[in-house]
């Protein structure tokens, strides 16, 4: 993540940059709210409103200055996801224009952006897709979960994604390194049950810890994905492939 980035503790708030002290909150009355960032409420002037959803927003995130999008100047992007099936992108400073209207198919849950290859892993009801935010690409597309996703994060140092699910999951996924400029074509979909691990043993080991994190997913999801990923790197992982 950038470091210039910083997240709150839900997924429905986010602090967009230090410098420019801002922040945004998803709201159930279908829009979005840019704030000044101060320990004061009097101070928390209301810069933007973003209007177009058709239902609840549930996750936003910042893009921060995206390369690709040199019009864009320093003022970056608020990304949002919604129940109304699309995620929508957003210009910051920009009068509440919308630049992107993405429509995935499903219910939006969580997403999480990827800085370091330029992607948005979304959660689409029981699903992960992959995104370019500036072509509107989907580059890889996971199944396996049997209920909503509720939880994303991304271990760049492994190039994996893990997600948590209300199917009460946690599973680990091998995650799309292509290069964004090479693809122009949705990729076929992958199953995180191929390529089990070779040993039942390590395999019935590493779903014990899985398993035991997953019963702290209600009180503390961020808490249980992390368990759930060192049980996993201790011993032969289930991924899907690419």
């Amino acid at each position: 993540m950038d470091p210039s980035v910083v997240r709150l503790g839900s997924k429905n708030m986010y602090l967009g940059s230090r410098n420019r002290q801002e922040f945004a909150c998803a709201s159930a009355d279908w829009s979005i709210y840019v704030r000044r960032a101060s320990v004061k409420g009097s101070q928390m002037d209301l810069l933007e409103k973003y209007v177009g959803h058709r239902g609840e927003v549930v996750c936003i995130t910042f893009r921060p200055n995206p390369i690709t999008q040199p019009q864009l100047g320093q003022t970056g992007e608020w990304i949002s996801g919604s129940d109304d099936c699309t995620i929508r992108v957003w210009c910051a400073h920009c009068d509440g224009l919308c630049r992107l209207t993405l429509h995935t198919g499903g219910p939006v849950t969580c997403f999480v952006w990827e800085a370091a290859r330029g992607v948005l892993i979304a959660g689409v009801d029981k699903d992960i897709k992959t995104y370019d935010l500036d072509s509107g690409n989907i580059y890889q597309h996971y199944t396996g979960h049997l209920d909503v996703i509720r939880s994303l994060i991304v271990l760049p140092e492994r190039e994996e994604y893990i997600s948590a699910s209300a199917d009460g999951q946690l599973r680990i996924w091998r995650a799309w390194t292509g290069n964004t400029d090479a693809v122009t074509s949705k990729q076929q979909a992958n199953k995180s049950d191929e390529n089990l691990p070779e040993s039942m043993d390590s395999m019935n080991e590493a779903l014990h810890r899985a398993e035991l994190a997953a019963s702290k997913l209600s009180s503390n999801p961020a808490a249980a994905i992390g368990a759930a990923a060192r049980a996993y790197s201790a011993v032969n992982r289930i991924h899907s492939t690419v």
